[in-house]
């Protein structure tokens, strides 16, 4: 069963949607040593004269920024060292007028990136443009957009110019609750409640749709007028891509005591489900939902309580999935990516319609947002039934039951292949159900040699001999895993997921043996 279906009645609903997207976009005939190379030599500008034009155009940003804020009547503030640029942004806007939208501040600080640089080649005697790790200032526009909402543009100020959208998903959703007439509860970045969950839905799906080139093309030519024509005669046009997507799944119960009674056992089981599992204890803020709605009179109390949140988080290959309690009263499930090329996507090589589509590695380019949304929902929901696998009602014996006999696998031949009874008190068949519970599966699956590295504590075949025999075996494992529907083979790939079955499995062996004798006897008594 699925979380949602084990914990209807205790529910308002759900919403799932995009929370932070930090887009970048890259001016790609600057964004390489041949490209800026061949710019500059169009332009005229001699390699000796190189520090001198970028620091012309540098000074120009600077200048017009500067300008512009005096114009606008907000602050120009210069910071070194870490500040919390967002939180600031929040204190700061709640001094202007209710329903304020507009420029907020611009804050510059020197931070670390790659910059164009110069180096001498001694072979050729030559000097040569290179992308090379440095300092340059940077400019945070921060913002409160009518229909976005809170936002803020980073401004690279020195060659190869980059910028950075960052814009929350629950914030424009906020707004566009607002703009509907559909009343709601928010507390710091999420909704305890909503009056129409599906209309909620419905718009955070919108957002998912957007033209993502226009919209944040548009929030550029708002808020930097001046940062194009800074730049003259190199004309940015930007490629735009999303550098890091948080997708949120917001489980929002009727009430505190629910998920407190639940959670718990969650962490536990998230706790248990990975040998590498980072696990965070934070404190709530005590503040009061905004919003427009006579929200039930028990979250209200709840808001005003200061709550001891804990985090569960699993990562793999730059990517990871959370969950935890938010404002006492919604679990969050979490999924951040970072590194695309590990999932895929269907479409045209290279955007070209004469080529045949295929499964194809995701890029971090906006054409492939919606799909990036569509595989982070789904990581979102397993990992979340993944822990809900916990709370079921099946009795053990039954759950064991079914992989205790021989089964059957239908090969590529279309022939039955026989496996043997699964024994889960078996040395090996212990591993694989340790295996099978890592919540660091429920991100993309595993191929053979995840469960290779794992069987042999991450140590790596000798030989090629070795490797094969290796490779072998787990493959023998995963038909024996297949056949008794512990896992399902993902689709044109080589890649494995783990059945609800398999969950429930793994997780009922390694609660049952966190329990002592006396325990099992009470429960069964």
């Amino acid at each position: 069963m699925s979380f949602e279906e084990i914990y209807h009645s205790k529910l308002f609903g759900a919403i799932r949607g995009f929370d932070r997207i930090r887009f970048r976009g890259t001016i790609l005939k600057m964004n390489t040593s041949q490209g800026a190379t061949r710019i500059l030599n169009y332009l005229g500008v001699l390699m000796t004269g190189f520090k001198l034009f970028f620091k012309t155009i540098t000074d120009s940003i600077v200048l017009n920024a500067q300008r512009h804020c005096q114009s606008a009547g907000i602050q120009y503030v210069w910071k070194l060292g870490e500040t919390d640029k967002d939180a600031t942004a929040k204190e700061l806007l709640a001094t202007f007028p209710a329903g304020y939208a507009g420029p907020l501040f611009c804050l510059a600080t020197l931070e670390n990136c790659l910059t164009l640089g110069l180096v001498s080649d001694k072979k050729a005697g030559v000097l040569e443009a290179r992308m090379l790790p440095g300092k340059c200032t940077h400019l945070y526009l921060y913002f409160n957009h009518s229909e976005y909402g809170l936002g803020h543009i980073r401004v690279q100020t020195w060659a190869p110019f980059g910028v950075s959208v960052c814009l929350n998903g629950r914030s424009w959703l906020e707004n566009q609750l607002k703009m509907n007439g559909v009343r709601y509860a928010k507390a710091e970045n999420c909704f305890p409640w909503v009056e129409d969950v599906e209309k909620a839905q419905a718009l955070l799906d919108s957002q998912r749709r957007s033209k993502w080139p226009e919209l944040l093309g548009g929030l550029l030519d708002e808020y930097a007028p001046w940062l194009a024509p800074s730049l003259g005669e190199i004309r940015p046009e930007y490629y735009w891509s999303a550098d890091e997507t948080e997708f949120a799944t917001d489980y929002m119960f009727r009430n505190r005591e629910e998920l407190d009674r639940i959670f718990p056992m969650l962490v536990r089981y998230g706790m248990m489900a990975s040998d590498c599992v980072a696990v965070m204890r934070f404190l709530g803020k005590r503040q009061g939902h905004q919003g427009g709605g006579n929200a039930p009179g028990d979250l209200y109390s709840d808001s005003r309580k200061r709550y001891e949140g804990v985090r569960v988080k699993h990562c793999a290959r730059g990517n990871s999935v959370k969950a935890y309690n938010k404002q006492g009263s919604v679990l969050r499930v979490e999924t951040t990516i970072n590194n695309t090329r590990v999932f895929s996507v269907y479409r045209h090589p290279d955007d070209d319609p004469s080529r045949p589509m295929g499964w194809l590695p995701m890029r971090k380019g906006v054409a492939d947002l919606d799909r990036r949304a569509e595989v982070s929902d789904g990581i979102n929901k397993r990992y979340a039934d993944h822990i809900a696998a916990a709370d079921t009602g099946e009795r053990l014996g039954e759950i064991v039951d079914k992989v205790c006999h021989g089964a059957g696998l239908q090969g590529r031949n279309g022939k039955s292949v026989k496996v043997r009874a699964f024994r889960p008190g078996d040395p090996l068949d212990k591993r694989l159900l340790e295996f099978l519970k890592k919540g660091d599966w429920d991100l993309n699956g595993f191929a053979n040699r995840d469960l290779d590295m794992f069987l042999n504590d991450g140590r790596a075949a000798k030989d090629t001999a070795g490797k094969k025999r290796r490779s072998a075996r787990a493959s023998r494992l995963i038909r024996l895993l297949r056949a008794h529907g512990l896992v399902r083979k993902v689709s044109c790939r080589n890649r494995y997921m783990v059945t609800e079955y398999g969950h429930t499995l793994s997780t009922a062996i390694a609660l049952a043996e966190n329990v002592s004798v006396r325990k099992l006897g009470e429960k069964a008594a």
